[in-house]
């Protein structure tokens, strides 16, 4: 069975299917010229498996423009950004997130594995700008983000 992102929602739905089963879109299926296959065995080696997930909900295999949400969210918001090829592979987690703080700024951690892998920015203060350039960068593979911030290992 084929699966297309909601045109509304972002989940994975059948191709076929009449109405999202997630938010009631009709005819939910985005159509594009490649399709998003259901085995992650199937999927090509070069694109990564991520899963972007806000307050209002998940968008699988996120572009880098749905980055740009980052931070356009209520205060209090958040956003953290999976690298499902690694979820798994492993019993751990990989992933960078970040919250809002007070005054627009921003608290910014990830996970690289297990839990006694997950570190905090200490910079202050971090701005959405900062935030967003992470991301980027953490979204391409460019492992330069962390040179950006001082990281203090949290006891989890």
């Amino acid at each position: 069975m084929t699966l297309w992102p909601c045109k509304t929602c972002r989940r994975h739905v059948a191709a076929s299917a009449k109405a999202c089963p997630y938010c009631g879109q009709p005819d939910p299926a985005e159509v594009k010229q490649e399709w998003i296959p259901t085995q992650p065995e199937a999927f090509d080696e070069q694109r990564k498996r991520w899963t972007l997930t806000f307050a209002d909900g998940d968008v699988e295999m996120p572009t880098e423009a749905d980055l740009s949400r980052i931070g356009s969210f209520e205060w209090g918001g958040f956003a953290v950004l999976t690298d499902e090829d690694f979820a798994g592979l492993t019993d751990g987690l990989r992933f960078i997130q970040c919250a809002e703080d007070d005054d627009s700024f921003f608290a910014l951690e990830y996970q690289d594995g297990s839990l006694q892998q997950h570190y905090r920015a200490t910079n202050d203060p971090i701005s959405l700008q900062q935030v967003r350039a992470a991301f980027q960068k953490y979204y391409n593979d460019d492992s330069s983000w962390k040179d950006d911030f001082q990281w203090e290992r949290l006891a989890l």
